[in-house]
């Protein structure tokens, strides 16, 4: 009878196992082999293209007995495919623009019937929805609940043959019931999950996408182009110039435009029945990039420097109707003399030369003064441009409507 006993507890222990097995091989295992993937790259001898894939070590390596002959071939871990190489995950991230980063990760862990999640979607409204956490969250729910109730069924069968081979032994019958009743209470949990969260609260059975607000990225370049080639003030613009006014002497009013005033006569004559209005815009000195932009900029801000000629203009290169400038390395000198021969300084301004010489003083809005030293093509009438140094705000906070009187101020 003891024998018989013995052979039963090691048989119930045996089954206890079934459990652990199962959540091993279903969970643990896949996990463990997705984690080693990598990056597999190589590059065929008949072709210079190079390519790269990700895959496990083993995968990677058999492609070697394949009969193709390659230049090179290897694998290397925690590295991602990037047009045909491997990079780490910080060049990954450096080589990928910034559209890709919109597109939702791929599976490291597979989720039956989840091949793949859906990328990041934004709307006019400033508005992202990001979609795959919930879709990750669901597919893990309903993983979850399958394996859950595949072990409640086992467990459930595990009890019956407890019970069946208890042999009338009370202690073993006990603990089959208490297997038995455990098992039909997480049967009841797990496929009644759904109502019961239904039931607290039905906003928990919907896995809604993820909706995070994102500040769109204003170009100050931009605005002070579009400005300069004669466009309005607009209101978005307006309320920057205002953040950005330090002074408080210049009106950002809605509306007011540079053609508008350059076809206005700055002649000395006007000067004589009081204070003008003049448009005023901001320039400065961009910092240097080997860029098609900084060049384009280059010709809206300052003169090209030596060495560099200037082209266009060219809408279709720029985003404004001035010329720009050549490429000229970084080691050259720019925006470092005005039409005068002078260095650019603060209280430095570009006005019409048929109206001021250079050296006239001019007072704004009564409580700056300001000296001519430049010139420029599209500076004309009663438009001035104020130097800003190297502050590409304090360019933009220029931007405005001022009262103009000839002099300095008082």
């Amino acid at each position: 009878m003891s024998r018989i006993s013995s052979k039963s507890s090691i048989f119930i222990k045996f089954l206890k196992l079934i459990p652990i097995l199962i959540v091993y091989f279903f969970i643990i295992y896949p996990i463990n082999t997705q984690a080693q993937q990598g990056c597999c790259a190589w590059q065929l001898k008949d072709t210079s293209k190079a390519e790269a894939i990700t895959t496990t070590k083993e995968e990677c390596l058999a492609l070697k007995s394949s009969g193709r002959q390659y230049t090179f071939l290897a694998f290397s871990n925690d590295y991602k495919p990037h047009n045909g190489l491997c990079l780490s995950a910080e060049a990954f991230l450096k080589a990928s623009d910034e559209n890709k980063r919109l597109i939702a990760p791929k599976l490291s862990v597979l989720i039956p019937d989840m091949d793949k999640l859906e990328n990041i979607t934004c709307t006019e409204g400033n508005i992202c929805n990001i979609p795959w956490l919930g879709q990750y969250i669901a597919g893990l729910q309903r993983y979850a609940i399958g394996i859950v109730g595949i072990i409640a069924v086992i467990v459930l069968m595990i009890g019956g043959i407890i019970w069946l081979t208890s042999g009338g032994n009370q202690g073993q019958t006990a603990q089959a019931k208490k297997i038995i009743s455990g098992s039909i209470v997480g049967l009841f949990l797990v496929f009644g999950s759904y109502l019961i969260l239904y039931l607290v609260n039905p906003n928990l059975t919907v896995m809604k996408s993820l909706q995070i607000g994102y500040i769109e990225k204003i170009d100050l370049d931009e605005i002070i182009a579009e400005i300069k080639d004669g466009a309005p003030i607009s209101q978005d613009a307006s309320e920057l110039m205002k953040k950005f006014d330090k002074d408080g002497i210049i009106s950002h009013t809605v509306g007011k435009s540079a053609n508008t005033y350059k076809t206005q006569s700055c002649n000395r004559s006007v000067f004589s029945g009081g204070p003008v209005e003049f448009f005023t815009t901001g320039y400065y000195k961009p910092p240097y990039e080997n860029s098609q932009k900084f060049f384009c900029n280059m010709g809206l801000q300052c003169s090209c420097p030596r060495g560099s000629s200037q082209i266009g203009p060219n809408k279709n290169v720029c985003k404004h109707n001035y010329k720009y400038c050549s490429p000229f390395p970084a080691e050259t000198p720019y925006c470092n003399q005005t039409s005068s021969g002078v260095e650019p300084q603060i209280g430095h301004i570009a006005a019409d030369g048929n109206c001021f010489n250079f050296g006239d003083k001019i007072c704004l809005s009564g409580k700056i003064t300001l000296t001519v030293t430049d010139r420029g093509g599209e500076i004309q009438g009663r438009r001035i441009d104020i130097w800003s140094d190297a502050d590409q705000k304090a360019a933009l906070s220029k931007t405005g409507v001022a009262l103009v009187t000839l002099g300095a101020c008082p």
